[in-house]
């Protein structure tokens, strides 16, 4: 039996996520408690042998005592709360969602110590935007913790501390001034050193483009290491991933190149796609494996390295949004197609603004048109289905025209480094994607310019990386399949084939 890292370590290796990203099951608000026990469920008693269950709020239609129900549940199937799992609730953010609804989320999550202890000792704060959003949230949990004790006379023995998930290159780049005062200051709140620090990759992807969100992980990485050796704390970071290369690129076949390029993780997401478009044998090998490759030392950077990839990614973001900005609409489209995997709250203000990347480029006549054209994006795993389902795999967008710019503009060794610190994870990458790389329908969607945008990428990837793609009977399937979804489109039939192609890749998006 394998023993899970919470029990070892008290830090979770692996955290099971209700992430909207399978393409073969639909799970809805109902069928979340059974879930989330298959997902702490030992995989010898058929389950998927997770230690931490993410209950997600965000634009959500989680029942507000969904947490409850999950910890009752596992303690009366005789888990061991704190030992066997915990469960970390991502709350909805009061910047974007009403007040209320966090306060009622916030107060059924706390409430959950009362009868299972240990079973909440961290919650999520999504898309963290400032210190303040993180102190405020801390004292809010103080306060109704100090609450619920006075009101039913009961004590909690279980301290809730907050996790920022950072989901923007920025902040990413920055992510040392952003948390510094927060981990001094709630230590008014909150007795551990323990630090857990979400670190997401899709969000990030979506908005600044592929090469930029892996290098913002790996920055944020170095910084919060030298941050934990400054402050005297202990920081576990988590790494937020999905199973497609553009989301991170967990998965059996990549697991050894993926803990290679990010080193320093203790968390990783192990969202719907892996579990039920690729089964429990995929999440456990991809669990046995990361068991000794946590925790090892980050690549650390010079505050010189850090500048030069800084000016990289702004380069990369550029490229990428000069496809993304025209393309925009074909995308809105097919996701009109797309069918949903999780119940949503659609009054949720959740959607990430692609004005962001378009500023962080520093690029005028992008900044224009971005502001001209008020551009509306899907949220990322619809967005990666829609890509793939136009047979143009999103992580080779920009890659070429980016790395000729490079070379262009600075010396030969930073185009190295950029190569260099992206490796192991990006051959990975680029075999899977160009095997679903569909140039004849690419063709289809997109108008002469774009189409040579495109070729240009592959131009200079070709001449620059030496990669080759992993083709083989499932490449030639997935292509098949999105073709017929062309000539479906709009039809029953066409999302049929849509959501078998999600299958073919191992998730939705």
């Amino acid at each position: 039996m394998v023993v899970k890292q919470l029990s070892r370590i008290g830090i979770p290796l692996a955290m099971c996520t209700q992430h909207p990203d399978s393409a073969s099951k639909c799970v809805d608000a109902s069928e979340e408690v059974q879930e989330a026990v298959k997902d702490i469920t030992p995989f010898e008693q058929g389950g998927f042998n997770c230690d931490e269950k993410m209950i997600d709020y965000e634009g959500k239609l989680t029942p507000y005592h969904q947490v409850k129900w999950v910890a009752g549940e596992l303690a009366r199937l005789g888990f061991k709360a704190g030992i066997d799992f915990i469960l970390t609730p991502r709350l909805p953010n009061p910047r974007l969602e009403q007040l209320d609804r966090h306060l009622m989320v916030l107060i059924a999550t706390l409430v959950v110590n009362l009868d299972v202890s240990k079973s909440v000792q961290y919650v999520i704060n999504p898309m963290t935007g400032s210190t303040k959003e993180l102190l405020d949230l801390q004292r809010r949990i103080w306060n109704m913790t100090r609450l619920l004790e006075e009101e039913t006379g009961k004590k909690i023995d279980t301290e809730v501390r907050v996790i920022p998930l950072i989901e923007d290159l920025d902040a990413m780049l920055n992510i040392n001034e952003l948390l510094r005062k927060w981990i001094v200051e709630s230590s008014i709140f909150v007795h551990s050193d323990i630090v857990r620090v979400m670190i997401g990759k899709s969000d990030t992807a979506m908005i600044y483009g592929h090469i930029p969100s892996v290098l913002g992980l790996k920055i944020a990485l170095s910084k919060l290491w030298k941050l934990g050796k400054e402050l005297g704390v202990r920081i576990y970071p988590i790494l937020g991933v999905g199973k497609l290369p553009f989301r991170g690129n967990l998965s059996p076949d990549t697991v050894i190149e993926f803990a290679d390029t990010y080193k320093w993780f203790y968390t990783v997401t192990i969202q719907s796609g892996i579990r039920y478009d690729m089964g429990p044998q995929a999440v456990r090998e991809v669990i046995d494996k990361l068991q000794d490759r946590v925790g090892r030392t980050p690549r650390v950077y010079t505050l010189e390295e850090e500048y030069l990839i800084r000016k990289v990614c702004k380069i990369f973001t550029a490229e990428y949004l000069k496809f993304i900005v025209q393309v925009a609409e074909k995308i809105l489209l097919i996701n009109n197609f797309i069918p949903k995997r999780r119940e949503r709250l659609e009054v949720a203000k959740y959607s990430r603004d692609i004005v962001d990347g378009a500023l962080f480029s520093e690029d005028k006549d992008l900044i224009c048109y971005v502001e001209e054209h008020k551009i509306i994006l899907p949220r990322a795993i619809n967005f990666v289905a829609a890509l793939y389902t136009m047979g143009i795999p999103p992580t080779i967008i920009g890659l070429g025209r980016a790395l000729r710019r490079i070379e262009q503009t600075f010396p030969e060794y930073v185009s190295e480094l950029v190569i260099k610190e992206t490796m192991p994870i990006l051959r990975k990458d680029l075999e899977f994607d160009l095997a679903l790389l569909d140039l004849e329908l690419a063709r289809k969607y997109l108008g002469p310019k774009l189409y040579r945008l495109i070729q240009e990428d592959l131009e200079e990837i070709k001449n620059r990386l030496n990669i080759e793609s992993n083709e083989g009977e499932w490449s030639e399937r997935h292509r098949l399949l999105i073709r017929l979804f062309y000539e479906n489109i709009g039809k029953e039939e066409g999302m049929k084939y849509l959501v078998e192609a999600g299958i073919v890749r191992g998730s939705l998006g």
